[in-house]
């Protein structure tokens, strides 16, 4: 289980390491690569939320029906 957690997270960090690199090399101006940055993080961050609350619903729903 700890050998799928380090693959994981490698996984996860050469996914965002490449992103940014991408993301550097395009022939954008700073502004655009900050607004893309900025909108994809902003994307991201309300996509996790939505996920932790998912995941507190059911962990609530479990422990009432224990």
């Amino acid at each position: 289980m700890k050998n799928s957690g380090i693959c994981i997270c490698s996984l996860l960090g050469g996914m965002v390491i490449g992103s940014v690199v991408t993301l550097l090399v395009t022939p954008k101006t700073g502004k655009e690569i900050r607004d893309s940055i900025r909108g994809f993080v902003d994307s991201e961050l309300d996509r996790v939320k939505c996920r932790c609350k998912d995941i507190e619903r059911d962990i609530e729903s479990k422990i009432q029906h224990s």
